[in-house]
Parts: C-alpha cells; structure tokens; sequence
C-alpha cells in the first residue's frame, strides 16, 4: 500500500514566469523569490511561444490522461483539478514526486496532441513545478480545501480522483494511518481513531 501522499502543483507555459509579480521559484535554488519586474518582462519577451491557457476540452482530456497515467503505474489519484494555467494533483504513491509529475504531465502532452487538441511542437507545461507530502490530517483538509474549493468554477470533467465526493471532512480523522485509509481506500468508512474501526 502507498505510504505517502503527494500534493503536486505545476503550471501551463509562460503563465507565471521568473520575476511574476505573485513571487517565483528559482528553478536553481528552488527557493522563493521577490517579484521582479524587469526579469519578468525579459522573460516574457524571451517565450519560445505564446503562454498556454487550457480551455474546457483541453482540460477534461488533461484530468482523464492523468487519472488514466496513475491507474497505468498503480498509484492512487485521490484528487487532480486541471485549470485553465495550472494543475494541483494529490496522489498516493511510493515513488519520488518528480516521478509522479513528469508521468502526468508527459501523457498529457502526448494525449492532447494526439487528439489534436494542441500543435505537435507547441509547449504546454513549464518545466519544474511545486512537490511536498501531505503529513497529516489537518494537512490533508488544508489540501483538499484549496485543491477542490479554493479555485473557482469547476468545468464539465476537469476535477477527478476518488476524493472529489468526499462530502463530510469529519471522515477525514487524525492520524497519518487513518489519513491514508481514506486517501487509499475512499469506500472506507472511519468512524473513530482506532484502525479496527475501518471497514472495506
């Protein structure tokens, strides 16, 4: 059974550049960074093609590529909501988060050039993109309350995972093991902190 969670976040092309006026990441030190204008206009003018904004149809075919690649490699997809210049993905897998993100973002790319949705040689992700592990249950809720509340309207097939009906945040009890019974195994139901109490 997967042990750990992974919360990844990654963005479309040329969408939130070195310099951006919300902060970056240096792709160096991998350490945030004030805004910088000047760099962020450089930047700009230095895109190999315009920036890159999903539209609904673009969207769904991302959340179905990415919830086909995690039943591919055996990794749970608890939950993924693909937007217009950004995805955030929460899945459960033993294996390093980078891994996980090349995958998704790898047959992605490739299903929407296959259904021409996008050019052969056009860009669609930037190259790096936000990893760290989900540690707790408090950590989980926190999560889950950007990932599926916390980025406005959803489109038709964009959000998927076996976490989006969850209604009731109070299943999500303390403890990491309780925490990856839910992720892991979403027809579970928790009634109390004692593991026994699981049923499958």
């Amino acid at each position: 059974m997967p042990a750990t969670i992974h919360f990844l976040t990654w963005t479309t092309y040329g969408t939130w550049l070195p310099g951006d006026e919300r902060g970056w990441a240096s792709a160096k030190t991998h350490s945030a960074m004030q805004p910088q204008g000047p760099l962020d206009t450089f930047s700009a003018k230095n895109l190999r093609a315009a920036p890159m904004y999903l539209d609904e149809e673009q969207r769904a075919a991302c959340a179905n590529s990415i919830e086909a690649t995690c039943q591919y490699y055996g990794w749970e997809l608890c939950v993924v909501n693909v937007r217009q210049a950004h995805v955030h993905a929460l899945v459960g897998a033993d294996v390093p988060s980078w891994r996980i993100m090349q995958a998704a973002k790898a047959w992605a790319t490739r299903k929407m050039r296959e259904a021409g949705l996008t050019k052969q040689n056009r860009p669609v992700w930037t190259s790096n993109g936000s990893t760290r592990i989900v540690v707790d249950s408090d950590d989980l809720r926190a999560v889950l309350a950007h990932v599926l509340e916390g980025q406005g309207e959803v489109a038709p097939g964009t959000v998927r995972g076996s976490l989006v009906a969850v209604a009731n945040p109070d299943t999500l009890v303390s403890g990491v093991d309780q925490v990856r019974a839910v992720c892991l195994y979403p027809d579970t139901h928790v009634s109390g902190s004692n593991s026994s109490d699981r049923t499958t």
